[in-house]
């Protein structure tokens, strides 16, 4: 909770990712709350009232995974509509505000993003998924200890790096600090 909490005020990117790990953690322990407390909430060194909060926090996720039906797969809301105004952000960056350093990120990930895309078996993917989708399978290889190639590591780095600036960016949307042209008057 309080991880994810600083990870979606510094880099969403990061945020994301967290909790779609959280969301695996939640399936992995069947949605038990004892099972999520034994193993987890009970190892944190805070006190009392935060492990509380703690659990407060992976009850109502419990439940909203329930609600949203994303038992068995799939992301809750929240996640899908920020990977959505990423997408979004991703596409004002490019299109409109032709931000020169971002499309030079973009440019040397487009082909590795094109392959993810290409992999997912979904047609209607934006390029933001297929780049968590990337950064999220490289995480669980690495957890997992592994073997990554290094030309898949070449092109998750340029994922990454990416994603990073893209997160900057939005910090700096939220923060009211990123200025766009007044297009509709154009």
């Amino acid at each position: 909770m309080f991880t994810a909490r600083q990870k979606k005020k510094e880099n969403i990117a990061e945020y994301v990712l967290y909790m779609w790990q959280i969301e695996d953690l939640i399936r992995s322990c069947n949605f038990e709350i004892d099972v999520i407390e034994n193993s987890i909430i009970n190892s944190f060194e805070g006190n009392e009232a935060e492990r509380v909060a703690i659990r407060n926090w992976y009850e109502k996720l419990i439940v909203s995974m329930g609600d949203e039906r994303v038992k068995e797969k799939g992301h809750l809301e929240e996640i899908t509509y920020l990977i959505a105004e990423l997408h979004m952000l991703h596409q004002t960056l490019i299109n409109i505000l032709q931000d020169p350093k971002y499309l030079q990120l973009y440019q040397e990930a487009s082909q590795s993003i094109e392959e993810l895309k290409q992999r997912s078996n979904k047609k209607n993917t934006s390029d933001i998924e297929a780049c968590f989708n990337g950064l999220y399978g490289t995480l669980l290889l690495k957890l997992q200890k592994r073997k990554i190639s290094n030309e898949t590591m070449k092109a998750i780095n340029s994922i990454s790096t990416m994603m990073v600036y893209l997160s900057k960016k939005h910090k700096q949307v939220k923060a009211g600090e990123l200025d766009f042209p007044k297009v509709m008057n154009n």
